[in-house]
């Protein structure tokens, strides 16, 4: 009733899928301590304080980790105290962990070349049909996701009346983003170039997907993970979609863009989760 209510409002199913996880590792921890049953009604703080310890001093999970089950936890125990199950908060005093902030992970404007001169490279060295087409797919779903901020699970649910090209213009609609969010990104050059490509030879219209496998079905966002992590072998680098979405946001940032431009554009509801996108690293510091 709890996830179903989430789905309600508007939660993806990877974050289901994680409020699901989390709830399954507390209730196979709370089973083998109490020996008995989970059920949302036996919470209490002292067996949230006491899994708390658990999870950070015996599973050692990091501080990410503990605060995101801590979150999945606290969403539930709200549900069940308007449930009935609770007639009181059982998280007061059940702190969250400190966590130290990770560098931002973008590409420098030498590697962020790297790797667009290695996916030009792919298609001019293809050597059959096949390989030709394969090497234009992922030059097309690299440079939306460097050019347009597109997450790996957009990327893959784009159709193909999803993107709009003209001589003159384009853009790429995000009919389902994160929270369901819909937004619509401008293409520049570049990315017209790249995605027109691809679409010559996909030949796909209507609903039919953007980007496909071997056969004809729609990439799996874990997929689109393995390409652009032999692309990045291939350039000498490390690399992931998400990496590719920072240095969107960065070269926004970098290039004199207001932070709300780059926000409205990467479909954040909130200017924060903006912001830690486009801290300093240590080159700018330096």
């Amino acid at each position: 009733r709890w996830l179903e209510g989430s789905a309600a409002k508007g939660r993806g199913n990877t974050t289901i899928s994680a409020y699901l996880s989390d709830l399954g590792n507390y209730a196979g921890w709370f089973e083998s301590t109490n020996g008995q049953a989970f059920e949302p009604g036996l919470i209490t703080s002292i067996d949230l304080r006491a899994y708390r310890e658990y999870s950070l001093g015996t599973q050692r999970v990091k501080p990410a980790t503990w605060n995101r089950r801590r979150i999945a936890l606290a969403m539930m125990c709200q549900w069940a105290r308007v449930a009935g199950f609770l007639s009181y908060d059982p998280f007061q005093g059940v702190a969250a962990a400190d966590e130290e902030e990770l560098p931002p992970r973008w590409l420098t404007k030498a590697d962020f070349n790297r790797v667009m001169r290695q996916v030009e490279r792919n298609v001019n060295a293809a050597k059959t049909e096949f390989g030709r087409k394969a090497a234009l797919r992922d030059q097309a779903m690299v440079t939306l996701m460097a050019y347009a901020g597109l997450r790996e699970g957009e990327l893959v649910a784009l159709d193909a009346d999803d993107l709009v090209i003209t001589p003159r213009g384009g853009k790429v609609i995000v009919r389902m983003g994160k929270g369901q969010k819909r937004r619509e990104i401008p293409l520049g050059a570049e990315a017209r170039r790249a995605v027109s490509a691809w679409l010559s030879v996909a030949r796909v219209e209507g609903s039919e997907p953007v980007f496909m496998g071997k056969r004809s079905d729609r990439l799996t966002t874990r997929q689109v993970q393995r390409v652009v992590a032999e692309i990045g072998r291939q350039a000498g680098i490390e690399l992931t979609p998400h990496m590719l979405r920072h240095t969107f946001a960065k070269r926004l940032v970098d290039n004199g863009s207001p932070l709300t431009v780059a926000q409205k554009l990467l479909g954040h509801s909130r200017l924060d989760t903006t912001s830690r996108y486009v801290k300093p690293g240590w080159d700018d510091l330096a």
